[in-house]
């Protein structure tokens, strides 16, 4: 099937995986702008508490910013080029929400920052396959 179809009044159309990675794409920056706001937005609540109780808000909202982002990402349909790549989003989204959801109950038990870099990486290589830019995603 040729990749742009042609209608009658002269405008192309995509075809039906560019339509799919298209709807993806659209649906995961929404996605993942919800998520770092969320993220962020943790991040601001536990520095207004400050010390071990502003960690442990953080870390519980860093863990439900992780499971709505996990439940948002599970529910896109995406191309079968970039499922591997979405696998590995969403393994690494778990781990950071399980490590997090723990720190916020027991300050010191887990280390994530190496996790949140992976989980970046991760997320970066997914927006590249999308034909999404980047260095939308913090390095």
């Amino acid at each position: 099937m040729a990749a742009l179809l042609v209608i009658a009044c002269g405008e192309t159309a995509l075809s039906p995986a560019e339509q799919l990675k298209r709807q993806a794409a659209e649906q995961f920056e929404t996605l993942d702008s919800t998520y770092f706001t969320a993220s962020n937005a943790a991040v601001q609540q536990g520095k207004k508490t400050s010390g071990e109780a502003g960690y442990r808000q953080t870390m519980g909202g860093l863990s439900d910013a992780n499971h709505a982002f996990f439940q948002g990402l599970k529910a896109i349909t995406f191309p079968t080029e970039d499922e591997a790549d979405v696998q590995a989003l969403l393994e690494v989204t778990v781990k950071i929400e399980t490590e997090t959801l723990l720190e916020s109950h027991n300050a010191g038990s887990t280390s994530i920052v190496s996790d949140l870099d992976t989980r970046n990486a991760a997320d970066r290589k997914l927006r590249g396959d999308l034909g999404l830019d980047p260095s939308e995603v913090p390095s």
